[in-house]
């Protein structure tokens, strides 16, 4: 089965650019006081470890209160939402769950 990106891009960006795009976030209109959030690292090898599983894809989503979250998904080698397997959602949030000490976020 071919990949799921034919090539394959380079996901890789530097600390620097990471810790300006966190940043940009914190200082823009969208902010709603939350960095992001933890997703359990045993939850998200099960996403990527059912079959023909390729990757992960993300949406943003609302939560009944009225909170940002994102959803994942796993993502077929065709490109199609594994919409009958594993979704993730209900991460950790940051805060309270951060790493204060992070440049990404307080750089």
């Amino acid at each position: 089965m071919p990949p799921l990106f034919d090539p394959v891009p380079d996901h890789d960006i530097s600390l620097e650019e990471a810790s300006e795009m966190t940043a940009r976030y914190r200082n823009g209109s969208l902010f709603n006081g939350f960095n992001g959030g933890c997703f359990d690292k045993a939850a998200v090898q099960q996403l990527l470890d059912q079959q023909d599983c390729e990757g992960l894809r993300y949406y943003y989503g609302v939560n009944s209160v009225n909170e940002n979250v994102l959803i994942l998904v796993g993502v077929t080698a065709e490109n199609k939402d594994m919409v009958d397997g594993r979704l993730l959602e209900m991460s950790v949030p940051c805060p309270n769950f951060c790493d204060d000490d992070s440049p990404l976020v307080s750089g």
